[in-house]
């Protein structure tokens, strides 16, 4: 068994039984989970994903021998938070009458080849931390957003982004919070940095009369 089938049995045993996992995941289920909750989960999702990676490498020197464990690792940490926001945006379809199908965004493969091509060069045990690792899973969020934004405003619905710094960001990222038209808002919008608690929503303008 790889490093990875072993991380990936213990992942799938932490996500049935974690209490807030399941907690959240039963708000997906009510239909009442919104964007801070998934991003709750995916700072849940990269913290776990975290320490099964710094687990299992801790001792090695050289981690050319595991680039597909870890790249593996990475996409599933994606994957998995970008199916919880994606099915946050259905929630939010659905709340505005919306038929149009939601999709799930894929982790950007040569951000996970940077990913990895730095951890090899520096031997930096440090990129497999929960920031990094969080950096990730938190980027699907937004990922979801500007997806399937750009597909409704295809459509010609009309939605409004949010950046909101829950009045705990710098400067930086005070400078980009508000609500936009989205198409909009600031090139950097979507850019985060590290320890950042900026929460990104989308709400499309509910459609009357239609279900």
């Amino acid at each position: 068994m790889s490093k990875y089938d072993e991380m990936l049995e213990d992942f799938k045993k932490w996500v049935s039984t974690d209490k807030k996992a399941q907690a959240l995941w039963e708000k997906i289920k009510q239909g009442k989970a919104n964007w801070m909750d998934a991003k709750r989960y995916a700072i849940a999702i990269g913290g776990k994903w975290s320490d099964l990676l710094e687990d299992k490498f801790a001792d090695v020197e050289d981690f050319r021998e595991y680039v597909e464990d870890i790249q593996k690792s990475l996409k599933k940490a994606y994957s998995e938070s970008a199916y919880y926001s994606k099915s946050v945006q259905q929630i939010t379809n659905d709340d505005a009458n919306i038929g149009i199908k939601v999709v799930e965004p894929r982790a950007d493969q040569e951000r996970i080849e940077n990913f990895t091509n730095k951890l090899i060069e520096g031997s930096a045990l440090w990129l497999l931390g929960s920031d990094a690792i969080g950096s990730i899973t938190e980027s699907a969020i937004s990922d979801t957003i500007g997806t399937n934004a750009r597909i409704q405003s295809d459509f010609g619905i009309k939605a409004y982004i949010e950046r909101d710094t829950q009045g705990k960001c710098c400067e930086w990222c005070e400078s980009l919070a508000g609500r936009y038209v989205y198409g909009q808002e600031p090139k950097e919008f979507y850019q985060t940095h590290k320890d950042c608690s900026c929460v990104f929503t989308y709400s499309p303008v509910k459609i009357r009369g239609r279900r």
